[in-house]
């Protein structure tokens, strides 16, 4: 499966809106790519948590 980016979904997604026929695939694909999305900000956010917890340890 394809990587899939932020801009790649915003596309996919205003496409979705400007089409006549609303296809229940299409809709799939794009919640499967919004899980994806989710899923790599969280993965990256709990990492840049671990880093700024570190750089705050020698704060004090």
């Amino acid at each position: 499966m394809m990587e899939v980016t932020l801009g790649a979904f915003k596309k996919g997604v205003k496409a979705y809106q400007n089409s006549s026929s609303k296809s229940p695939q299409t809709l799939a694909r794009l919640m499967s790519e919004y899980d994806d999305l989710s899923f790599k900000h969280n993965a990256h956010q709990a990492e840049l948590n671990k880093l700024a917890d570190s750089i705050r340890v020698h704060e004090s």
